[in-house]
C-alpha cells in the first residue's frame, strides 16, 4: 500500500497521455470557494485552479457539441446519455470518464503579492464586482481582494486517458472550446478568467490533422480579426463533426438528415447548441474589465440610444443577458426583471446565464481580440418573465417581456426571442466597438 500520490501517480502510468497544455491567464481571474468567497481569512485558505472545475467546462462545451450534432433537437437528458460514454456519469449513471485531467505547475499571482494598489481600486470599479461588494465591509472585502488571480499566472493541464483516434479527436477540440469560450473561475461570460494556450505538446498519439493544425494556429499564428473568426468557426464545425463520429461509434447509430433532427432555418434549439453559435472577434486596444463590464448595462445603452437614464427602460430587453437583474428605489421596492410565481408574487431572485458571452483572445504578436460569442436556446422563461419598470408618477408599470415592444425595431409589435438576442447582440458588438476597439 502507498499514499494517495503514489497510487495516483501509479494509476497515470498506466494510462497514456493525450496532450499538455501551458495555459497563461490574460485578464483577473476570480474563482468562487469557502462561502463562494476566493478567499477565507478565517481559514487562511484560497481558491485556487483546480481539475474538478475545469472539467466540469470542458464537460459543458462537449455537450453543446453532442446537441449540435442533432441540430439542437434534443434537451440535455438525452444529451448527457452520449456524454457519459466519454465523460462518465453521474447520478443512476456511474461509469468512469474516458479521460483523466490533471492541473500542475501552478504559478499563480495575486493583488496581495505586489500588485499596485491603484490596479485594486480599478478592478472594485468592475460592475460585477460592485455588485459583488455592495454591503460589504473589511475582512469581507479583504477576501475579495487577495482572492483575485491576475494576469500572467500559468499552470500545465495533462489529459490522459484512452487512445480511441475518435474520442481522442473530440476530447482535444472541445477541450480547446472550454478554453476559449469557457475559461476558468466565475464571471467568465464578462471576460474574467480568459486564458491563452502557450504551448501544446501531443502525447504519442494519432491526432487527426485538422484539430492539430487549428491548435496550432491559436497558439502561433499573428491573426487578424477575420482571420481568428474564421479559426474559431472551424474549430466550432470540427467539434461537432468529431462528436458526430463519436457517437456513431459508440452507439453505433448512423446520423442520416431525417426530418427529426435536420435543421431548419431560424429554428432555435432546445438548449445551447454549438450548431447555432454566432462569433464576432473586434480587435481591441486592451482588456479593460470595466467598459467590458459596463456594454451589458442597460444605463450604457441608453446612453448609446440618447435616452435619459430616468426614463423608462422596458424596451431595451437587456435581459437576454443574464439573470437576476434589479435595481432597488426608495427602501425596498424593486425594478427590474422578475418571474411570475403561481401565487401572484414576483421572484426576482431566478438565475439563469446571459446567452450572450464576451472573452479575450490575445495572439502570438501581442494583438488583443475580444471574442464575442451567442448561444440562443428556447430554455427561457419567457412565458412568465415580467419587467416591473418605474412611470413617473412613481407607480410601479409591470409587463410581460413578451408583450412589449423592442426600442430598436420600430413599427414592430410585440417581441420575440430571436429578435431580442439579435439586437441585444448588436448593441453589445457595437459598444465594445466604441469603447475598446482599435480604430481603423
Amino acid at each position: 500500500m502507498g499514499n494517495w500520490l503514489e497510487i495516483q501517480n501509479r494509476i497515470l502510468n498506466e494510462e497514456d497521455l493525450i496532450a499538455e497544455f501551458d495555459i497563461e491567464t490574460i485578464t483577473p481571474t476570480r474563482i468562487g470557494g469557502y462561502n463562494a468567497a476566493p478567499y477565507s481569512l478565517r481559514l487562511n485558505l484560497s481558491s485556487d485552479i483546480n481539475a474538478k472545475s475545469l472539467k466540469g467546462v470542458w464537460r459543458w462545451w462537449a455537450r453543446t457539441a453532442i446537441v449540435g450534432v442533432f441540430n439542437g433537437k434534443i434537451d440535455y437528458e438525452k444529451a448527457n446519455t452520449y456524454l457519459s460514454k466519454i465523460f462518465g456519469g453521474a447520478k443512476k449513471d456511474k461509469r468512469s470518464s474516458s479521460f483523466r485531467l490533471i492541473v500542475s505547475n501552478i504559478e499563480l499571482s495575486r493583488i496581495s503579492r505586489g500588485l499596485a494598489e491603484y490596479k485594486y481600486n480599478e478592478y472594485r470599479r468592475v460592475p460585477r464586482i460592485k455588485l459583488l461588494l455592495m454591503g460589504r465591509r473589511g475582512e469581507s472585502v479583504e477576501e475579495e481582494r487577495r482572492g483575485v488571480i491576475n494576469e500572467g499566472s500559468r499552470f500545465k493541464v495533462s489529459i490522459y486517458g484512452e487512445r480511441d483516434n475518435y474520442k481522442v479527436n473530440f476530447a482535444l477540440s472541445s477541450f480547446l472550446l472550454s478554453s476559449i469560450f469557457g475559461g476558468i473561475g466565475s464571471i467568465t461570460k464578462r471576460a474574467f478568467g480568459s486564458v491563452r494556450i502557450s504551448s501544446f505538446k501531443p502525447g504519442n498519439i494519432n491526432i487527426d490533422g485538422e484539430i492539430n493544425s487549428i491548435i496550432n494556429s491559436l497558439e502561433n499564428k499573428s491573426f487578424s480579426a477575420e482571420e481568428l473568426e474564421k479559426t474559431l468557426k472551424e474549430l466550432c464545425s470540427k467539434t461537432i463533426e468529431y462528436a458526430r463520429t463519436f457517437i456513431s461509434k459508440e452507439m453505433k447509430e448512423k446520423f442520416i438528415e431525417t426530418s427529426k433532427y435536420s435543421k431548419k432555418e431560424n429554428e432555435i434549439p432546445i438548449v445551447p447548441s454549438l450548431s447555432n453559435i454566432k462569433i464576432n472577434v473586434i480587435e481591441c486596444r486592451d482588456f479593460n474589465l470595466i467598459d467590458i463590464g459596463e456594454v451589458v448595462l442597460k444605463q450604457s445603452w441608453k446612453k448609446r440610444l440618447k435616452m435619459s437614464i430616468q426614463e423608462e427602460g422596458g424596451e431595451l430587453h437587456t435581459w437576454i443577458l443574464g439573470l437576476p437583474r434589479r435595481h432597488l428605489l426608495r427602501g425596498q421596492r424593486g425594478f427590474g426583471y422578475a418571474i411570475k410565481e403561481r401565487n401572484g408574487k414576483y421572484n426576482f431572485n431566478v438565475r439563469r446565464l446571459s446567452s450572450i458571452g464576451i472573452r479575450c483572445f490575445k495572439a502570438k504578436n501581442n494583438r488583443n481580440f475580444i471574442i464575442l460569442f451567442g448561444l440562443l436556446s428556447k430554455d427561457w422563461p419567457i412565458e412568465n418573465l415580467y419587467h416591473l419598470g418605474e412611470r413617473p408618477v412613481r407607480s410601479i408599470n409591470i409587463r410581460p417581456v413578451k408583450n412589449i415592444n423592442i426600442r430598436q425595431c420600430p413599427g414592430v409589435n410585440g417581441s420575440s426571442l430571436e429578435k431580442v438576442f439579435d439586437v441585444a447582440f448588436s448593441e453589445v458588438s457595437n459598444l465594445i466597438r466604441e469603447r475598446l476597439g482599435v480604430r481603423q
